[in-house]
């Protein structure tokens, strides 16, 4: 199984389908309700997961992980009020 944390993302979601067309077993997750709708509809297993709370991060599959990809980030792609070295950023 491939595990893909971030499959929400615009690249994860790519990912997966390409995984999913060469017969791989996919774990995905991320942080939008509507990709677990999209998920779900596949029946593509799917978890809710936020990388900052560790309660989530037990979500997570244990066992017959092949691979996992980290897409995730604490940051929004399009968090475009970002400096980088500072803490402070747009919520």
């Amino acid at each position: 199984m491939i595990v893909v944390i971030g499959a929400s993302s615009f690249i994860g979601t790519y990912l997966v389908d390409e995984l999913i067309a060469q017969g791989r077993e996919v774990f995905a997750t991320g942080c939008s309700t509507l990709s677990q709708e999209y998920y779900a509809g596949r029946r593509i297993k799917f978890a809710q997961v936020n990388i900052a709370r560790q309660q989530d991060l037990e979500r997570l599959p244990k066992e017959n992980i092949d691979a996992v990809v980290l897409l995730a980030s604490l940051l929004q792609a399009n968090d475009v009020e970002f400096v980088p070295g500072s803490s402070d950023h747009a919520q």
